[in-house]
Parts: C-alpha cells; sequence; structure tokens
C-alpha cells in the first residue's frame, strides 16, 4: 500500500532502558508474525491516545515483562523513518523499578553490557539509542588558552568518565600534539574519553578515544572505515541542517547556544524551547551548550538532550 504524507506520521513509541545491578541493559527478540522478526530491541511499545510517555512504558513493562517501573528519566527523544512507518521514539531511562523480568510475550530477552549492545542485530532505529547509553553526562571542553600545566592540574576535579575535548587552538601542531601526550594517561586514570580536534591522523597516531569536529569540518569527515573500532566523532553544530549532517558522519552532536554567553554575544539563544525542538529532530545524541552548567542536566534530558557541554562550569569548579 502505498503511503501518503498523512500516512507517514510518526508513531509515538516509549522505550525503556532497563538496567540491571550489574549495569547490563535489558533487550528482547521480536517475535516471528512482526515486523523485523528476529531483531532485537530495547523494550517498549506505542503510546496510546491520553497517555504520557511515563505511563505508556510503565503500562508495556508490566504487559510485556512483568516489571513495575518506579521512576524513570528523559534520556532521548528521535525520529526514524522505515521504509513502511515512521516513528518517534521516547527513549526513557528506568531509574527504579521491582519485579524480575521475564517474557509475557513468549520473546526472547538477554541482560547485554552495555559496551557489547554495538554487537547485537538491532533494530536500525536503535543505533543512537546504543550511543546515548554509552556516552556520559558531561562534555568538557578544555580552556581554549592557559597555562599548561594549570590544565593538566585541572583535570583531576573533572567528573569521571567524561568526555574531554582538547581545544587549544593558540598551540601549533607540535605543542598541541606533545600536550595531548601529556593529557592522555591523566585521562585514562580518571576514565576521561579525549577527543582531539586537529584531525584523525593525529588522534589515532596517540591513541586518543575520537575526534572533535566544527561545522565545517563536518563535509571533510574521515572515512570510518579507516578509523579504529570504537573510535566517536563529535560535532559542534548550531541549527538543523548541521544536525542532519552530523547524523550522517558523527556519533554525538554539540549544539548551541542554549542561552546567552559572554563568548558570543551577538549569536541569538536557541532558548529551552529552540534547543528541545532541534533535538527532536536529531538522530544522534545532543548536548547542549552555551551558558549551561551540570546543573542544567535535568533541563537538558527534559528536552531530549544527552547532557551539558561547556568549558567555565567545569574548571571553575561551580
Amino acid at each position: 500500500m502505498q503511503q501518503g504524507e498523512t500516512d507517514r506520521r510518526p508513531i509515538e513509541v516509549a522505550v525503556g532502558i532497563v538496567e540491571d545491578a550489574e549495569g547490563r541493559v535489558l533487550i528482547g527478540q521480536r517475535p516471528e508474525g512482526k515486523a523485523y522478526a528476529g531483531y532485537w530491541e530495547f523494550p517498549g511499545g506505542k503510546i496510546e491516545p491520553g497517555e504520557s510517555v511515563a505511563q505508556a512504558l510503565a503500562r508495556e513493562l508490566n504487559e510485556e515483562l512483568g516489571l513495575r517501573t518506579e521512576a524513570c528519566a528523559p534520556l532521548l527523544t528521535l525520529v526514524h523513518r522505515y521504509p513502511e512507518y515512521t516513528v518517534r521514539l521516547h527513549i526513557r531511562r528506568v531509574d527504579r523499578f521491582s519485579g524480575e523480568a521475564w517474557s509475557r510475550e513468549a520473546q526472547q530477552l538477554a541482560w547485554v553490557p552495555k559496551q557489547e549492545l554495538h554487537t547485537w542485530k538491532l533494530l536500525p532505529a536503535d543505533g543512537p539509542v546504543v550511543q546515548a547509553i554509552c556516552r556520559p553526562p558531561d562534555y568538557v571542553f578544555t580552556p581554549p588558552s592557559g597555562d599548561a600545566e594549570l590544565l593538566l592540574a585541572g583535570v583531576r576535579r573533572l567528573p569521571e568518565g567524561a568526555m574531554l575535548r582538547l581545544r587549544r587552538p593558540e598551540l601549533n601542531d607540535i605543542d598541541y600534539e606533545s600536550l595531548a601526550r601529556k593529557l592522555l594517561p591523566l585521562c585514562q586514570q580518571r576514565q576521561l574519553t579525549l577527543l582531539l580536534d586537529r584531525g584523525a591522523e593525529m588522534a589515532v597516531r596517540i591513541g586518543a578515544a575520537g575526534l572533535h569536529l566544527d561545522e565545517r569540518a563536518l563535509f571533510s569527515a574521515p572515512d570510518r572505515a579507516q578509523l579504529p573500532a570504537g573510535w566517536i566523532i563529535a560535532a559542534s553544530v548550531h541549527d538543523a541542517n548541521g544536525l542532519r549532517r552530523a547524523a550522517d558522519c558523527a556519533d554525538v552532536a554539540v549544539l548551541g547556544a542554549v542561552k546567552e554567553t559572554d563568548s558570543h554575544p551577538d549569536r541569538q539563544p536557541l532558548g529551552w524551547s529552540g534547543f528541545a525542538d532541534l533535538c527532536e529532530q536529531a538522530r544522534l545524541p545532543v548536548y547542549g551548550i552555551g551558558g549551561l552548567s551540570p546543573s542544567d542536566l535535568e533541563q537538558v534530558r527534559q528536552c531530549g538532550g544527552q547532557g551539558v557541554a561547556g568549558i567555565s562550569a567545569y574548571w571553575s569548579g561551580r
């Protein structure tokens, strides 16, 4: 049956990320007779008329798995277009639940470590969800200038597990690489994920975890096939066009400015509503930047974002 524009309105779906005490995530296999049978997916289902996302997710997890949802929080919102239909996925991290998961609909279940999810045959829409699950809430940019020794000392105060972009435009490539080599072992001690912004060749050479691209560099992004497995590409963007380009070649996007900033006084901020609208269009995890601090994380996630990116809020100790 051919579909018109009316038929392409997204099907609203609530999706739950259920994690056990060992840090494994629950997925189920779609049974025979359903579209994409044999693929694995995160639990959830259609949002019925009059239901909130939280209500729909609680109902679906109880009906499918016998779980009682006690608390959940937004993780990501994304739209995916299959050939047959379009879905809008409202992904929620299930913070507290009770009961033991068992299949009430004869589907196979599996508890999978987060870092192994990419090896499973998941639904095509779930790629960004895996990225969101595996990425931290904090993406820290280094100050663009200043004393290198103070920078190295300050790394020890950053949130453990954060991503860290080495942004030092005033340095030549030799000095930049030297600083990156000093920074890398400190990052490894703190479980920080170090991303460079001077090109893939240097980042691969020193063993960094990935690359950060500005919006112009998205048009010359490196070939994924030539990069190490598990490598991360992040991209700075400012609008819907940038987000669409980032979704084709990056794993995460940094979007802003959300609020007014001293560094860009002439740029019109997106505001929370503008940020939320763009996050809804995104096909990858989005960090908010511009006048934000870690205290804004809940608001960012309510808007469908992944987390907070920033400079001064992290290095000033606020």
